[in-house]
């Protein structure tokens, strides 16, 4: 049986402790597909995750010039790398955010995941 995008990323998050929270949102409708973190991720780091998503998908220029797969990556003030993707599929386009902890790597787990997600959704 195949996972949804929603039980892939909640299983995700079980498995690696190097995403402190990750969170899906489709950029047509604003609809939160997902947005979860860690059992120790404060509930202001997510509410702050969900503000920065609904910004982010209001912000069409700048969407208009990514391409689907492509990596936007900021690092907060504590050393976290904030990493948006975008992901293109027939029926919609949709906005992954993953918050990878100081020192941690992820590039290979998130292009796994981008995958599956995108074959999902």
């Amino acid at each position: 049986m195949t996972q949804s995008p929603r039980e892939q990323l909640q299983a995700l998050l079980a498995e690696e402790d190097r995403f402190e929270a990750l969170a899906l949102v489709s950029i047509e409708t604003d609809r939160l597909l997902f947005l979860g973190g860690q059992p120790s991720t404060p509930p202001e780091m997510l509410a702050a995750v969900e503000e920065l998503l609904l910004r982010a998908v209001t912000n069409t220029e700048a969407l208009e010039r990514l391409n689907d797969g492509d990596e936007v990556l900021y690092y907060d003030l504590e050393g976290r790398q904030v990493i948006f993707y975008l992901l293109k599929t027939k029926q919609a386009r949709w906005l992954f955010l993953a918050i990878v902890s100081p020192g941690k790597a992820y590039k290979q787990i998130t292009k796994r995941l981008l995958k599956t997600l995108k074959s999902a959704l």
